[in-house]
């Protein structure tokens, strides 16, 4: 079982302070609370998407960032400037197929700023390199473009067909990403001028051409 870093932070050269992060021992009621302000702020804003999640009869939010808090699970809360902006992780897994479906949501506040697709990319080098998925799945509503730019930007493909989902009835679309795509296109590497990140950089390049060789071999055979 892996156990997935308690903290990645964006390269100094995006404006703002940005952190995915797991809550520290000790801290997931002030996490709860901080994290239950910030739905309750965009409950309204994210209700088309995420549906009956975000009511208060649904959504606990100290159950969500115990699951976060745990070092197993790849999911992060999203903090700017140190504040609770989002959440973004991965919120299925087919062990059977090691196929992953993420999901992601930002304070609106903070959108059109390519924080997201800062996030989805370290999700995806995570998921990839260190989770040992083969595919990434994610499903955005028809309509929820700034989602869907995200995945398109980040060179997910666009499954055929479109899904009616329960509850409130609304079509969603499915992107998805594979492996030796990701590969040939890595997305999410250590920032070499970070402590360390030269030498984590590097040590992620090794495992990725390793990564590589044995894809080939798979195919040879």
């Amino acid at each position: 079982m892996v156990d997935f870093p308690k903290r990645i932070d964006a390269p100094r050269y995006m404006h703002e302070s940005i952190s995915m992060v797991k809550p520290a021992t000790g801290f997931c009621k002030v996490e709860a609370r901080e994290l239950q302000g910030c739905v309750n702020h965009n409950r309204e804003f994210l209700r088309p998407w995420l549906q009956e999640k975000v009511d208060p009869a649904y959504f606990d939010a100290m159950k969500v960032v115990e699951s976060v808090a745990n070092l197993s699970t790849c999911q992060y809360i999203l903090r700017v400037d140190g504040w609770v902006a989002g959440m973004i992780g991965v919120m299925r897994e087919d062990k059977n197929t090691n196929t992953m479906e993420i999901a992601y949501w930002l304070d609106k506040r903070y959108s059109g700023r390519r924080i997201m697709s800062w996030a989805v990319g370290k999700i995806e080098k995570l998921c990839f390199l260190y989770g040992g998925a083969k595919k990434l799945e994610a499903r955005c509503g028809v309509y929820n473009e700034p989602a869907i730019r995200i995945l398109e930007r980040l060179g997910w493909t666009q499954q055929d067909g479109k899904i009616r989902t329960s509850g409130v009835p609304y079509e969603v679309v499915v992107y998805s990403k594979v492996l030796s795509d990701w590969l040939n296109k890595p997305t999410g590497l250590a920032n070499p001028y970070s402590r360390y990140g030269e030498e984590l950089l590097g040590q992620e390049k090794c495992m990725i051409e390793q990564m590589k060789m044995e894809l080939v071999k798979g195919k040879a055979k």
